[in-house]
């Protein structure tokens, strides 16, 4: 047997377990710097789950924790082993997150390169994560803007965010439920919107649909509206009393009414759309002669 590095003793706790066979799929395993022995990252995981690691930082994967690949990368540049421990084995999902934490808050954040305390992904809150009150720098920003350029979420992923989005305004328990916006916040992001649309070259700046797409447009909402009622939120009373209320006393720019009246040259309005048209017309002026005789 070898002499053993003192700093070995930190495993004393540890039984090594990589050759034990499991039933329970999940375990917790170690990222260790080979030269000192010291812990440097934390995590749970299935099957073959602990060298993944090594495979998304030679792809350049660093957007979830650029602190670990960044240390990873280093590593292997100066061709230094990194050990891979497993140090818990034959858990369920729930103890598998449980020994996690309690490891991670044995080690500390000083010495890991994990960003939270583990327990399924759960962050850390306020000054208690490490990234709190840290901004990150336009270069960083640009580079996970362009890691994400063309990047598409699979529907069943789109479907849970979308479940978590509303969820943030449909309930008690929701984020967001109950709160407002202020005018100053308000203001702020619709000079970023607009910004976003003049500087990133957004392909429908300036664009006019042509009659038949907008025709085609407003045939599929119709069609998708009457075939998903739940999606269909009907404007309240008052929210049509405030939409007028804004408009009134409203004047077009000169060029804004060219457009309008551009845009307006050979359309033709549905036979159901006259229909309606017609029918709003003759409750207006019933109205209009009932409070005029009065």
């Amino acid at each position: 047997m070898g002499v053993r590095n003192p700093q070995e003793e930190q495993y004393d706790y540890i039984i090594d377990l990589n050759s034990v066979s499991t039933t329970n799929p999940y375990y917790v395993y170690h990222l260790i710097d080979s030269r000192d022995y010291t812990v440097k990252y934390v995590g749970v995981g299935t099957k073959n789950r602990m060298y993944y690691h090594i495979k998304a930082a030679l792809r350049n994967d660093t957007l979830k924790n650029p602190k670990k690949y960044m240390w990873i990368r280093k590593m292997l540049s100066q061709d230094i082993p990194i050990i891979h421990k497993k140090v818990a084995i034959d858990l369920s999902r729930t103890e598998a997150f449980e020994i996690e934490k309690q490891h991670i808050n044995y080690f500390g954040f000083k010495q890991l390169t994990n960003l939270h305390l583990g327990g399924a992904g759960g962050s850390l809150p306020g000054i208690t994560n490490p990234r709190f009150g840290k901004k990150l720098s336009e270069e960083t920003k640009q580079k996970i803007r362009l890691a994400n350029l063309g990047r598409k979420h699979a529907a069943k992923d789109r479907e849970k965010m979308s479940e978590i989005a509303k969820n943030r305004f449909l309930n008690q328990h929701g984020t967001f439920f109950g709160k407002k916006h202020t005018p100053e916040t308000l203001e702020k992001m619709s000079a970023c919107r607009k910004n976003w649309y003049i500087n990133h070259n957004n392909g429908m700046l300036g664009v006019t649909h042509s009659a038949k797409a907008r025709k085609e447009i407003s045939s599929k909402l119709k069609v998708y509206f009457q075939t998903h009622p739940q999606k269909s939120h009907p404007v309240s009373v008052e929210t049509r009393l405030k939409i007028s209320n804004a408009n009134k006393g409203r004047v077009f720019s000169k060029e804004a009414k060219i457009n309008m009246s551009a845009g307006q040259i050979g359309r033709k309005h549905s036979e159901e759309t006259k229909l309606k048209m017609s029918i709003t017309k003759k409750e207006y002026w019933k109205n209009r002669k009932g409070l005029i005789n009065v």
